[in-house]
């Protein structure tokens, strides 16, 4: 028996090819088979596939071309197929399904046929159908009222109510001024204003409304009357709302002052690493009745004066906020890191003066 060779196919006729082919695809022969046997047994039914197949002695390197399955038995097969030498076969070969040269010969052939039957690169656009590959538009009528090929449109209907949309040359985009507006508008399409925005169209937004947020200012921020803007974790940490004020006892109510350094030590908690010092001041609970108090802040652990004018407090006042000459910070050495040490120096104590409290705010840069 022959293997298949497909030739000319007439149209509307389907072509004899061979079947699916699985990767890996085998079975083990049972028993002996001569070189000129044509029906070979497998162990197992023979399932998931079609005649006729190619079939590969892994063994022998013989080509087997398999025209019937019937059960456990491939039959009507040609041995020695596509060039190969029928060898006779051993209990326990095993049998691959394979492509061959005549398979992809087959397709090639096929290929061919099917493409003969398309329109060819040197067809001209004429609608005339003269080598059949053409559609004649004189076929297609009716594309007004009732129009079944609802796709097709006329350049007539360009711009028109249902109609395709019109481009315009340059931008490529949807012209339309009749629908397009700056002014919100029921139903119509959304353009820019003159200063190309579309705030126009996007609402206000209030505590139940979705839309336009400006943000607000520190200053804002701290004022903490504003109901329309939004408030930024930057302009909060600015902000009166985002200062720490530490409060610092260094000597006993009804403990006179006295002079010296290292009076009293704090240290820099890590709630404040990386904030900046902003305001210092200080307070007495007994008035010097001569002499001003004045005290200096010291970072011990950067062995610097952070003030770069002392605070002080007047004779017959309890506070530094009402000093003739208020502190002030050096910025240069205004900022503390968890573990700072920082260290009240007492270098006038007044007269009569008891207690001291340092009064020191911090806040984010």
């Amino acid at each position: 028996m022959a293997e298949p060779s497909v030739g000319t196919i007439a149209p509307g006729v389907n072509a004899t090819l061979p079947g699916e082919v699985k990767n890996q695809t085998y079975w083990t022969i049972s028993g002996i088979h001569s070189s000129s046997v044509q029906v070979l047994t497998v162990t197992t039914t023979i399932t998931g596939v079609s005649a006729p197949q190619y079939l590969l002695n892994a063994r022998t390197g013989e080509i087997i071309y398999a025209e019937g399955i019937s059960g456990a038995t491939f039959t009507s097969c040609a041995r020695g197929a596509d060039g190969t030498t029928a060898i006779a076969m051993a209990n326990g070969d095993r049998i691959y399904l394979v492509n061959s040269a005549n398979i992809y010969n087959q397709l090639r052939r096929e290929i061919l046929r099917i493409d003969s039957y398309l329109v060819t690169n040197g067809d001209t656009h004429d609608h005339s159908g003269g080598d059949g590959a053409q559609i004649s538009h004189a076929g297609l009528s009716d594309l007004t009222t009732g129009d079944p090929h609802t796709q097709y449109q006329k350049e007539s209907e360009k711009g028109a109510v249902s109609g395709y949309a019109s481009l315009n040359a340059s931008t490529k985009v949807v012209e339309d001024p009749a629908n397009a507006t700056a002014t919100p508008t029921a139903s119509k399409i959304p353009i820019a204003d003159g200063s190309g925005k579309l705030d126009g169209w996007i609402s206000t937004t209030s505590d139940s409304v979705s839309g336009l947020v400006e943000l607000a200012t520190t200053a804002e921020t701290t004022t903490g009357t504003d109901t329309a803007r939004a408030v930024t974790p930057d302009g909060l940490s600015g902000s009166d709302y985002g200062k720490r004020i530490v409060e610092w006892r260094v000597i006993a109510s009804g403990t006179a002052l006295t002079t010296g350094d290292g009076k009293d030590y704090f240290v820099v908690p890590v709630t404040l690493n990386g904030y900046n010092l902003v305001d210092f001041d200080i307070a007495v609970d007994t008035v010097s009745s001569s002499g001003t108090p004045t005290v200096q802040l010291y970072n011990v652990t950067d062995s610097q004066d952070i003030l770069s004018t002392v605070a002080t407090i007047d004779a017959n006042e309890f506070t530094s906020y009402t000093a003739a000459t208020a502190p002030a910070i050096n910025t240069s050495y205004d900022d503390v890191s968890t573990g700072d040490r920082l260290r009240c120096d007492v270098d006038v104590s007044g007269t009569g003066t008891t207690g001291l409290i340092l009064i020191m705010i911090f806040q984010l840069p």
